[in-house]
C-alpha cells in the first residue's frame, strides 16, 4: 500500500510539473463586460492567463483611433490561438474599445460629446481644455460618463497582491509618453521605447484628465501612454515587441519592490527619480549602460569641490579664492595679460592641449580665472553697452561666474563662427576626454540662462565630464542640479 502511494504522489508531482511546463496549452480567454456606453454598447475586458504580474491594454479611447483597436484586436487573435507562451505568473488583459460610440462613428469624442481621455481625476483636471485650437469638453465633473466609470469600477478593484501595469494606446504623435514624472512611469517608457521603434517622449498639447496620469496618480499602478506613428496603419509588430519583453522579466521586481527601484547596494536607482525621461534612457537602455553609469557615478567624491554648483541663483561670496592659482606659460595663452588658473587643472588641461597640437589643432586660452571685482566690472560694462536684459544673457553677475572658480576657460576666440572652426569641433566632440564641459550649449538658454558660448569650458573631472556628455546630453547644468539637489541633498 506504502509503495502503491509513493508511486502515486510520483504521478500527481509528474502531473503538476507537465502543467506548468505546458502551462500556455490551457490558457483560454476570458470575457468580461466591464460596463457599458451611452448608447448602450458593451465595453468587453479579455483575459488571458492567471498570473499575479498583469499586463493592461487599453484601446480605442478616442473613437477617431481605431487603428489601436484593430492592433488590439489582432493581438487577440494570436492569444487566441496560443501562439504567445503566456508564463504561469502572469496575465495580458485587453480592451479593444473604451469608446465603443465614438468608434462606431469614427469620432473622438463619445457620444456625450465628452473627451474620454479627459475625463479621468487627476490633480490638473479641468472641465474644458484646449486641443488644436479647438475648446473641448472633458465633462461636468470626472468620471461624469458611463464609460470612464466603468473602468476605474474594474481597476479599483483588482486586488492588492496583484502587479498590474497599464498601457494606453493612442495615434498618432510616434512617443512614449510616461503617466507621471515617477521614476517608475519614466522607467517604463524609457525600457518601450528601448524596446521599439518609437521616437519621441511627449506631446505638446494638454492632457489634463488623462487615463494614465490617473491610473499612476491615484491607482498607485505603473503606466504609460503610446502614441502610434499613424491614425492609419495597425502596429501588432510593435506590440508584440512590448508584450513579448514583458513576458520575460518579472513586473514585481522591476516596478514594485522598493517602488521600482533596485534594492542593489550599487545602483543608486532612487537617486534617478527626477531625472527627465531622455538622460533616464540614456542610463538604463541596457544594463551595460547602467553599469557603466554607476560605476563612474560611484568615483565622483562627494562634496567635489569641481562640481561645485554656480548659477544666476546660486552665487560665490565676495571673499572665495581658490587657494592652488597657478599661473599658465606664456606658450599656452594668446594673451599678453597673465592667467592663472587651479593647479588641480593643469595636468589634464596641457595633455588635452598636446593631444589637441599633435592632431594639428592650435588651442590657446584667452581667459581664466577672473575674481568676483573682476568680473563685477565686466559686468556693469555690458549694462552700460547693452542694457540690463541683454547683459545678463551675455554676462554672470559678480559671485555668478564660473571664471571666479579658477576652473573655467575660455578658448581661443569669443566668436559664436569659432564653433566652425577646426578647434571649436574639436573641442566639442575630445574635451570631455580629459574633464572640461562646454558650460552653454547652443539651444540650452532655458536651462542655463546665458547665450550660446562656443568657447566657454568648464572643467569638472574626468568622471563627471564622462557622465555629462554621455548620458546628460551634455548638459551640464542639469547635471549640476541633479548631483546637489538629489544626491547631495
Amino acid at each position: 500500500m506504502q509503495k502503491h502511494m509513493k508511486n502515486f504522489n510520483k504521478i500527481i508531482i509528474l502531473v503538476f510539473l507537465f502543467i506548468i511546463i505546458n502551462y500556455q496549452l490551457i490558457i483560454s480567454e476570458e470575457k468580461i463586460t466591464i460596463g457599458k456606453s451611452i448608447n448602450n454598447q458593451q465595453i468587453t475586458l479579455f483575459k488571458y492567463g492567471y498570473g499575479k504580474e498583469i499586463i493592461i491594454i487599453i484601446a480605442g479611447i478616442h473613437g477617431n483611433e481605431s487603428n489601436t483597436s484593430k492592433t488590439v484586436m489582432l493581438l487577440k487573435n494570436i492569444l487566441d490561438k496560443n501562439e504567445t507562451n503566456i508564463p504561469y505568473d502572469k496575465q495580458i488583459w485587453l480592451i479593444p474599445e473604451l469608446n465603443p460610440d465614438g468608434i462606431l462613428k469614427n469620432k473622438r469624442l463619445n457620444s456625450n460629446n465628452v473627451d474620454l481621455n479627459r475625463n479621468f481625476f487627476t490633480d490638473d483636471w479641468q472641465p474644458f481644455f484646449y486641443y488644436k485650437n479647438l475648446i473641448l469638453h472633458a465633462g461636468i465633473k470626472p468620471f461624469s460618463e458611463p464609460e470612464t466609470a466603468a473602468l476605474k469600477d474594474y481597476l479599483e478593484k483588482i486586488e492588492i497582491a496583484n502587479f498590474p501595469l497599464i498601457i494606453c494606446l493612442h495615434s498618432s504623435g510616434d512617443a512614449v509618453i510616461p503617466g507621471s514624472d515617477s521614476y517608475r512611469d519614466k522607467k517604463l517608457a524609457s525600457l518601450i521605447r528601448n524596446w521599439t521603434n518609437y521616437s519621441r517622449n511627449k506631446i505638446n498639447y494638454n492632457t489634463s484628465g488623462e487615463l494614465t496620469a490617473w491610473s499612476s496618480q491615484k491607482l498607485n499602478i505603473p503606466s504609460v501612454t503610446i502614441e502610434f506613428k499613424t491614425k492609419v496603419n495597425t502596429e501588432l509588430n510593435e506590440l508584440l515587441k512590448i508584450i513579448n519583453s514583458f513576458l520575460k522579466i518579472s513586473i514585481k521586481e522591476n516596478f514594485y519592490n522598493n517602488n521600482g527601484k533596485s534594492n542593489s547596494p550599487v545602483s543608486y536607482d532612487d537617486l534617478l527619480n527626477d531625472l527627465p525621461i531622455n538622460i533616464l534612457h540614456n542610463i538604463i537602455k541596457d544594463d551595460i549602460s547602467k553599469e557603466n553609469f554607476f560605476k563612474i557615478f560611484n568615483n565622483l567624491k562627494k562634496n567635489n569641490e569641481l562640481l561645485l554648483y554656480i548659477n544666476k541663483k546660486l552665487n560665490l561670496t565676495s571673499s572665495y579664492v581658490p587657494e592652488d592659482l597657478s599661473e599658465i606659460p606664456k606658450e599656452y595663452t594668446g594673451n599678453k595679460n597673465k592667467i592663472f588658473l587651479r593647479k588641480i587643472i593643469i595636468n589634464d588641461l596641457f595633455e588635452m592641449m598636446k593631444t589637441a597640437k599633435n592632431e594639428n589643432i592650435n588651442l590657446f586660452i584667452i581667459s581664466g580665472y577672473r575674481s568676483f571685482d573682476k568680473q563685477k566690472d565686466i559686468y556693469e560694462n555690458w549694462i552700460k553697452t547693452l542694457g540690463e536684459q541683454e547683459a545678463n544673457r551675455v554676462s554672470a553677475s559678480p559671485g555668478a561666474s564660473q571664471h571666479q572658480l579658477g576652473t573655467t576657460i575660455d578658448f581661443n576666440s569669443l566668436d559664436f563662427n569659432f564653433a566652425e572652426t577646426k578647434e571649436g569641433k574639436w573641442l566639442a566632440n575630445n574635451s570631455y576626454k580629459f574633464g572640461f564641459i562646454l558650460s552653454y550649449p547652443q539651444g540650452r538658454e532655458e536651462i542655463t540662462g546665458y547665450r550660446y558660448e562656443p568657447w566657454h569650458y568648464r572643467y569638472i573631472g574626468t568622471d563627471a565630464a564622462f557622465i555629462v556628455y554621455n548620458y546628460f546630453n551634455n548638459s551640464l547644468e542639469l547635471f549640476l542640479k541633479w548631483y546637489w539637489d538629489i544626491y547631495i541633498n
